[in-house]
């Protein structure tokens, strides 16, 4: 009786062995490697927050669109230094709104890059892509900028998009405060904002 006994034991012990045994491999081999896995894709995911404040002094060149109420498109390029970019070069195109004044009103579609160049004007491979969009302000007489009626300040909000470089996967958000020489075709503009790029 114990002899025909004796099979059924072992073939009821075979399913529980091999349970043990693949729960010490699990917890001796598979446990570890996604834990490890987890963190290191914990650790990549942190993001630093960088102040982004460029100082613009530049030019603007204007093109007329013939449309009911007129539309310019403007170029407008600068070159400055600023962190966490260093050297660079600015260009951007905006679309600009007129009244029946022919007085710039607003503007949209702005779209630009800053990009990184080294002492010598090459570029270094660091960009920082932006859209913006913004709205004139009528001179008022209230401060010096304002006596010449040909400055007209206009005050905007950008969008930092992504970029090149270490600032690829880069985004952040600001405000530009800033005016345009309608006769000398030039510009000003004061960025205070912030970006932020993923830590790699």
């Amino acid at each position: 009786m114990t002899i025909k006994n004796l099979p059924r034991v072992v073939i009821l012990s075979v399913p529980l062995v091999s349970l043990l045994v693949l729960v010490f491999l699990t917890f001796t081999f598979v446990l570890p490697v996604v834990t490890h896995s987890v963190k290191s894709a914990n650790a990549a995911a942190p993001a630093s927050d960088v102040a982004f404040n460029p100082d613009l002094v530049g030019n603007v060149a204007r093109v007329a669109i013939p449309v009911n109420l007129p539309v310019e498109s403007w170029t407008l390029t600068a070159k400055g230094s600023s962190a966490p970019l260093g050297d660079f070069r600015y260009k951007s195109q905006l679309t600009v709104h007129m009244g029946l004044d022919g007085k710039p009103l607003s503007i949209t579609d702005g779209i630009g890059a800053f990009t990184g160049v080294d002492s010598n004007g090459n570029p270094t491979g660091d960009a920082i892509y932006f859209t913006l969009s913004g709205i004139f302000q009528p001179a008022t007489g209230d401060n010096q900028d304002n006596q010449n009626q040909n400055v007209i300040p206009f005050n905007a909000v950008f969008i930092v998009t992504g970029g090149s470089g270490k600032f690829t996967g880069a985004f952040g958000s600001g405000r530009i405060k800033a005016s345009a020489d309608v006769q000398n075709n030039t510009f000003v503009g004061a960025w205070t904002g912030t970006t932020r790029r993923p830590t790699l």
